[in-house]
This record gives C-alpha cells, sequence and structure tokens, in this order.
C-alpha cells in the first residue's frame, strides 16, 4: 500500500461516514430537535467551535464522524442531563416517534442517494451493463440452446430477477451450474416474454494446465494442474511466461493455436522464474471442461440506461449482500473471504488506487469503490440491532405498534445484547482485516 493510496482509502471512508452524520443532522435541526454536537473524525478535538448553541469540531483521529442530540442518552442513563428541563420538547425522546424515526433513518438513506449519484457519473464515464444480451459466441451454452439471441432482455435467472449485471453475475454464483439455468428472457424480434432451460454443456480443449494473472502485460502464473505435461508438470505458481515457441504470450490469437495444434508434442516456452530467464518444455494436453455459458451483457452508454442502473445498482447490492450472508451460513463463503472492516476498506482503496494506471482510471476506482461502500453502510446501518440506526427504527416501531413508550429496563436489556453483538462483529472484522494485511 502506497501512502497517497492509505490517505485516499481514509478519505473515502472518513467523506461516507461524514455525510452519513450530516443525514441525522440536517433532518434533526429541520424536525426541531436540540443537537449538542456535531463532531468530525474521532479521538481528542483539534478544532472546535459553538454556533447556535451546537458544539462543531475536528477531531485528532482521521476517521469516521458524530451527532449527538440532547436527550439521546436517557434511555442508556436513566436520566436527562441537569441543564435541560425533563418536559422540554426539544431533547431526542420528547419529540414525536415519526419524527425521531425520520431523522434516524436519515443517515442510511443519505448514503444510498450519494450512492446513487457516484454510480451516475461513473457509468456517464464508463458506460452502464444493462440486462440485454450482446452478442452470443460459439463455443457457449447461449449458443448451443440456439434460444436465446442478440438484443433479448434477460429477466430472471434461476428465478432471481436481474436488473443489472451484478443481478446476473449473483444469479450464476448462488445457482448449481450442474443443474442449469432456468432463464426468463423478452425476446427481442416477437417482443413475448419466454422462458428455457439451458443444460450443462462439455468441451474438448487443449491447454498447457495453467491459469495465470495478467498484471500490467506481466503474465504470472497463478495455478498448475498437477495432470499438466503428462502428469509432470514443469511450470511453476509465480513462474512470468515470456513466449511459447518464440510467440510473445502477449500474442493470444497465434498462441492459442500453437498450443491447440500441438497435442502431446512439447513446446519451448520461456519464463522467468526467481528473476532468472530461462526456458522449459511443456507438452498441451486435451481436456474436458464445462463449457461457459455466455450470457454477455450490453455495455450501453445511453443516459436513459445509466440513469436507470444508478437506481438499480444500490438495490443489486443490498440484493447481493443479504445472498453473501446467506452463503456464509450455508458455508459456500467464509468470513474471511466476505467480511471487511475500516482497515480492509483503507486496504482495498489503497491498492485500487495503487492499480491505476490514469488520473481517470483512479476516479472511476474510487466512484466504484464509494457506491459500494456508501450503500453497504447504508445497509449495515438499517440492521435492526441496538445500537445501529436500525435499532433505534425498531424501537420506534414497537412503540407505534403498542401505541405507549417501552420500558427503560426493556431497552437497556435489548442494546445490551445489540452492543454485545456490535462488539462481538467489529472485533471479528478488525482480526479479519488484520490477518489479510499481515498474511496469516
Amino acid at each position: 500500500m502506497t501512502l497517497l493510496g492509505i490517505l485516499v482509502g481514509i478519505l473515502v471512508l472518513s467523506l461516507i461516514m461524514i455525510l452519513h452524520e450530516a443525514g441525522h443532522y440536517f433532518m434533526g435541526k429541520a424536525l426541531g430537535f436540540k443537537i449538542e454536537e456535531f463532531s468530525m473524525f474521532m479521538g481528542p478535538v483539534l478544532f472546535e467551535r459553538e454556533k447556535n448553541g451546537v458544539k462543531f469540531n475536528i477531531k485528532a483521529i482521521p476517521i469516521g464522524a458524530s451527532v449527538r442530540f440532547a436527550g439521546e442518552e436517557e434511555t442508556e442513563v436513566g436520566e436527562i442531563e441537569a441543564k435541560y428541563d425533563a418536559d422540554d420538547p426539544g431533547l431526542f425522546f420528547n419529540r414525536p416517534k415519526w419524527r425521531r424515526a425520520v431523522v434516524v433513518f436519515m443517515g442510511p438513506f443519505i448514503n444510498l442517494v450519494t450512492a446513487l449519484l457516484a454510480f451516475l457519473i461513473l457509468f456517464n464515464l464508463t458506460g452502464a451493463i444493462i440486462p440485454k444480451v450482446s452478442t452470443v459466441e460459439n463455443e457457449t451454452v447461449v449458443a448451443a440452446s440456439g434460444e436465446i439471441g442478440a438484443g433479448d432482455e434477460i429477466i430472471s435467472i434461476n428465478g432471481y430477477r436481474v436488473r443489472s449485471g451484478l443481478d446476473a453475475s449473483m444469479a450464476q454464483v448462488t445457482g448449481d451450474p450442474a443443474a442449469g439455468w432456468d432463464i426468463v428472457y423478452l425476446d427481442a424480434d416477437s417482443g413475448e416474454e419466454k422462458g428455457t432451460h439451458l443444460s450443462p454443456q462439455k468441451i474438448e480443449q487443449t491447454a498447457i494446465g495453467i491459469t495465470y494473472l495478467d498484471d500490467n502485460g506481466r503474465f504470472v502464473v497463478q495455478y498448475v494442474a498437477p495432470d499438466s505435461n503428462a502428469g509432470n508438470p514443469v511450470l511453476e505458481v509465480e513462474d512470468e511466461i515470456i513466449a511459447i515457441e518464440g510467440i510473445p504470450f502477449s500474442d493470444h490469437e497465434r498462441i492459442s493455436n500453437v498450443i491447440s495444434s500441438s497435442v502431446g508434442t512439447p513446446l519451448t516456452i520461456e519464463i522467468i522464474r526467481n528473476e532468472e530467464r530461462m526456458r522449459v518444455q511443456s507438452a498441451p494436453s486435451l481436456i474436458i471442461s464445462d463449457m461457459p455459458l455466455g450470457l454477455y451483457l450490453t455495455q450501453s452508454y445511453e443516459f436513459g440506461d445509466t440513469l436507470n442502473q444508478a437506481f438499480a445498482y444500490p438495490w443489486s447490492i443490498i440484493r447481493s449482500n443479504i445472498a453473501g450472508i446467506g452463503m456464509i451460513f450455508s458455508g459456500q463463503l467464509s468470513l474471511r473471504d466476505s467480511l471487511a472492516g475500516p482497515i480492509g476498506i483503507v486496504s482495498i482503496v489503497s491498492e485500487t488506487v495503487q492499480q491505476s494506471t490514469t488520473f481517470r482510471q483512479v476516479i472511476e476506482y474510487v466512484l466504484m469503490l464509494f457506491g459500494l461502500i456508501s450503500v453497504a453502510v447504508g445497509f449495515f446501518n438499517l440492521l435492526p440491532i441496538p445500537p445501529l440506526d436500525g435499532g433505534h427504527l425498531l424501537f420506534a416501531a414497537m412503540e407505534g405498534i403498542k401505541r405507549k413508550p417501552l420500558s427503560d429496563r426493556f431497552k437497556q436489556v435489548v442494546t445490551s445484547v445489540g452492543l454485545v453483538i456490535f462488539l462481538a462483529l467489529f472485533i471479528l472484522v478488525i482480526y479479519l482485516d488484520a490477518s489479510r494485511l499481515l498474511g496469516f
């Protein structure tokens, strides 16, 4: 991670939190709540100014933000600050329930709105993936079916409603490829809604038995199949492939042709291993693998499409988060690969900035991460767990149903349980962040 990347990561996360708290603050002011303090960042106060009874300050640790309403701590300590009259209508828990609910909801709502704006800007720069088939390529399940064609609009995959490219990806990730795909689509020619079942297919391919990563023109081996080169692998993970039979590895078409015509014939592969340039020989083999589904969607620059996707994408992210939680409990997804806390988020943003090659690319990546994190923060805060915003909304809803205030004892017990859950989750994500960062 670079210093610039770390600073950008901290600023992105802090900006999201400041906007969240600003939502609470401005709605609170509009609805007549007394506010004591609005803080940017955390820790000791560096600078403070008081205006209209509100303390505005900047703190030492440049992450996070907070707003404190007068009387907000009443349910936890059982008493209101001595400087206020207990019946003061401006105190948090003396305001009408609906006003409290609106103020609490406004924080996550601002996160969702700013995410929408970030995606709108991003999609106007890069184009938006819309759920319409762009092309049908050979040697794919879609092509083999002969039913779905270019221009057809995908409505659902295995019952998962598709409104964005993310929805299409999640539908495939959460499904069982061995069972095939039930696809509902709008036929471009007839305008009719149709359904089809696509069964999995096998394909024969000639390969040297590796997967690799294109790292800005450096082709680095990530995996070597144990049965490659007739069960005697010669390539190793972290090898950088330069050329095969003198053909630069970047010339993918010629490399593919050479490999496909050389089953069982050793090919000379030029590599860099441990900073030493060398040549090895490995024979391609014929392998049978699953044919790709081949559902390639359209990239659109039309404003109507980018606007539609700016609204659809945050909801797609929320659905993917819910699906991800389900995958964690089912064992399909590990906690280590799915949860990220402040350290992890800063690390992700930092690495993204570091890998960007142009200023435009930095802007695009940061906009995407800003949108993703904003939606995640808004969604997480709406979970019905005290002390999160969703916990406050839960209390307000229960009071509305009962038509009378909840007992202080009940609120204290539920808040204490929620706080334990929250702290346990916080410790878990910090541990996972640290383990990923330190490599253990």
